[in-house]
């Protein structure tokens, strides 16, 4: 769920456990961000995310397009489930390495 309050946007995410369907937990995000042109700076938390665009779209190319940093994210939030399951099965599992290697047109 996305809500929109003084020029902030809050994120809720849910984690519903399976397979006993107990346990609902609900966590919430918060980053701010500014743009200028074509291009943004994003703060979460301590840390700072910067986008904009190629030349040829009206950019300066000095950072990744926001359709890499979302692709890029999804990477990041598929390895960290993987990394989750594998820590939760029974018997445990040692994730050593996941590689992806996505495109998009």
């Amino acid at each position: 769920m996305l809500r929109q309050g003084a020029g902030r946007a809050h994120v809720l995410a849910s984690c519903i456990r399976r397979p006993n369907l107990v346990a609902v937990r609900s966590k919430a995000y918060h980053v701010e961000g500014d743009g200028s042109g074509a291009a943004a700076m994003v703060k979460a938390r301590s840390h700072t995310l910067r986008t904009d665009v190629p030349k040829s779209m009206g950019g300066k190319d000095s950072a990744p397009q926001p359709i890499e940093l979302l692709l890029s994210a999804l990477i990041g939030c598929e390895t960290a489930t993987a990394a989750y399951v594998a820590r939760h099965m029974q018997p445990r599992l040692r994730l050593k390495r996941i590689t992806f290697d996505y495109r998009a047109e």
